[in-house]
Protein backbone atom coordinates (compact mmCIF):
# COMPACT_ATOMS: atom_id res chain seq x y z
CA UNK A 1 0.00 0.00 0.00
CA UNK A 2 1.44 3.47 -1.09
CA UNK A 3 1.07 7.04 -0.89
CA UNK A 4 1.11 9.74 -3.33
CA UNK A 5 1.81 12.99 -1.44
CA UNK A 6 0.04 16.13 -3.09
CA UNK A 7 1.30 19.59 -2.62
CA UNK A 8 -0.03 22.68 -5.21
CA UNK A 9 2.09 25.51 -4.56
CA UNK A 10 1.76 29.07 -5.53
CA UNK A 11 4.87 31.33 -4.31
CA UNK A 12 6.03 29.10 -1.50
CA UNK A 13 9.36 27.71 -2.54
CA UNK A 14 10.91 28.68 1.17
CA UNK A 15 7.53 26.66 2.80
CA UNK A 16 8.38 24.01 -0.01
CA UNK A 17 11.71 23.29 0.95
CA UNK A 18 11.24 22.78 4.57
CA UNK A 19 8.50 20.32 3.59
CA UNK A 20 11.00 18.59 1.71
CA UNK A 21 13.88 18.19 4.07
CA UNK A 22 11.10 17.09 6.75
CA UNK A 23 9.73 14.62 4.28
CA UNK A 24 13.61 13.55 4.06
CA UNK A 25 14.40 13.56 7.75
CA UNK A 26 10.82 11.75 8.58
CA UNK A 27 11.15 9.08 5.75
CA UNK A 28 7.16 8.31 6.10
CA UNK A 29 6.60 4.79 5.09
CA UNK A 30 3.76 4.56 2.82
CA UNK A 31 5.05 8.16 0.60
CA UNK A 32 5.80 6.44 -2.58
CA UNK A 33 5.91 9.56 -4.76
CA UNK A 34 5.48 13.55 -4.78
CA UNK A 35 3.16 15.74 -6.96
CA UNK A 36 4.03 19.11 -6.80
CA UNK A 37 1.09 20.95 -8.77
CA UNK A 38 3.27 24.30 -9.26
CA UNK A 39 0.99 27.28 -9.77
CA UNK A 40 3.49 29.78 -10.09
CA UNK A 41 5.19 28.24 -13.31
CA UNK A 42 9.00 29.15 -11.37
CA UNK A 43 11.53 26.60 -11.90
CA UNK A 44 11.03 23.88 -8.84
CA UNK A 45 13.50 20.93 -10.56
CA UNK A 46 16.42 21.55 -7.57
CA UNK A 47 13.84 21.21 -4.72
CA UNK A 48 12.46 18.28 -6.75
CA UNK A 49 15.97 16.41 -7.12
CA UNK A 50 16.64 16.25 -3.15
CA UNK A 51 13.20 15.75 -2.25
CA UNK A 52 14.78 12.05 -1.79
CA UNK A 53 11.67 10.62 -3.00
CA UNK A 54 10.09 10.50 -6.48
CA UNK A 55 8.94 13.82 -7.14
CA UNK A 56 6.83 15.11 -10.47
CA UNK A 57 6.32 18.57 -11.00
CA UNK A 58 3.02 19.51 -13.06
CA UNK A 59 3.01 22.64 -14.40
CA UNK A 60 -0.46 23.87 -15.54
CA UNK A 61 1.11 27.12 -17.40
CA UNK A 62 -1.04 29.38 -15.02
CA UNK A 63 -2.67 29.77 -11.35
CA UNK A 64 -5.72 26.71 -11.56
CA UNK A 65 -6.20 27.67 -7.85
CA UNK A 66 -6.04 25.63 -4.71
CA UNK A 67 -8.37 23.07 -5.25
CA UNK A 68 -8.07 22.68 -9.19
CA UNK A 69 -4.12 22.50 -8.06
CA UNK A 70 -5.45 19.11 -5.85
CA UNK A 71 -7.71 17.57 -8.52
CA UNK A 72 -4.75 18.19 -11.28
CA UNK A 73 -2.63 16.32 -8.61
CA UNK A 74 -4.55 13.39 -7.53
CA UNK A 75 -5.66 12.95 -10.72
CA UNK A 76 -2.16 12.60 -12.01
CA UNK A 77 -1.27 10.36 -8.75
CA UNK A 78 -0.25 7.06 -9.06
CA UNK A 79 -0.67 5.21 -6.27
CA UNK A 80 -4.37 4.34 -4.91
CA UNK A 81 -4.05 6.41 -1.67
CA UNK A 82 -3.87 10.10 -1.79
CA UNK A 83 -2.13 12.69 1.32
CA UNK A 84 -2.99 15.99 0.71
CA UNK A 85 -0.53 18.90 2.48
CA UNK A 86 -0.17 22.69 2.25
CA UNK A 87 3.75 23.24 1.47
CA UNK A 88 4.03 25.32 4.97
CA UNK A 89 3.76 21.66 7.20
CA UNK A 90 6.37 19.96 8.21
CA UNK A 91 6.12 16.20 8.83
CA UNK A 92 7.48 14.27 11.38
CA UNK A 93 8.10 10.78 12.04
CA UNK A 94 4.99 8.73 12.06
CA UNK A 95 2.69 11.84 11.35
CA UNK A 96 1.78 10.62 7.51
CA UNK A 97 0.94 6.99 8.71
CA UNK A 98 -1.34 8.93 11.57
CA UNK A 99 -3.27 11.31 9.78
CA UNK A 100 -3.89 8.18 7.04
CA UNK A 101 -5.33 6.18 10.08
CA UNK A 102 -7.38 8.97 11.17
CA UNK A 103 -8.53 9.84 7.51
CA UNK A 104 -9.47 5.79 6.89
CA UNK A 105 -11.43 5.94 10.60
CA UNK A 106 -13.49 9.05 9.56
CA UNK A 107 -14.31 6.99 5.88
CA UNK A 108 -15.53 4.38 8.04
CA UNK A 109 -17.72 6.02 10.43
CA UNK A 110 -19.14 8.26 7.38
CA UNK A 111 -19.99 4.81 5.74
CA UNK A 112 -22.09 3.98 9.08
CA UNK A 113 -23.79 7.20 9.57
CA UNK A 114 -24.67 7.63 5.70
CA UNK A 115 -26.04 3.38 5.48
CA UNK A 116 -29.40 4.15 6.67
CA UNK A 117 -31.80 1.03 7.53
CA UNK A 118 -33.45 0.84 4.77
CA UNK A 119 -29.97 0.78 2.60
CA UNK A 120 -28.88 -1.66 5.33
CA UNK A 121 -32.04 -3.89 4.38
CA UNK A 122 -31.38 -3.32 0.42
CA UNK A 123 -27.55 -3.97 0.93
CA UNK A 124 -25.84 -4.84 3.92
CA UNK A 125 -23.23 -6.92 2.25
CA UNK A 126 -22.54 -3.89 0.05
CA UNK A 127 -21.99 -1.73 3.40
CA UNK A 128 -20.24 -4.85 5.32
CA UNK A 129 -17.91 -5.01 2.42
CA UNK A 130 -16.81 -1.59 2.24
CA UNK A 131 -16.20 -1.48 5.63
CA UNK A 132 -14.89 -4.69 5.46
CA UNK A 133 -11.87 -3.00 3.07
CA UNK A 134 -11.68 0.11 5.05
CA UNK A 135 -10.83 -2.06 8.57
CA UNK A 136 -8.28 -4.23 6.40
CA UNK A 137 -6.15 -0.77 5.26
CA UNK A 138 -6.19 0.08 8.97
CA UNK A 139 -4.51 -3.09 9.51
CA UNK A 140 -2.34 -2.50 6.71
CA UNK A 141 -1.24 0.78 7.85
CA UNK A 142 -0.97 -0.51 10.93
CA UNK A 143 1.43 -2.93 10.02
CA UNK A 144 3.58 -0.62 8.62
CA UNK A 145 3.44 2.20 12.01
CA UNK A 146 5.16 -1.15 13.66
CA UNK A 147 8.12 -0.92 11.26
CA UNK A 148 8.75 2.96 11.72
Amino acid sequence: MGVTLVVVHYRTRGPLSRLLASLRAARPAPIREIVIVNNSGEPLDDLAATSGLPTRILSPGKNLGYARGVNLGIRAATEEDVLILNPDVQVTAGAAIAVMLASIAVVALAFYAIATLSDIRRGVRNVTDRVSALTQRVDDVAKQVSHV
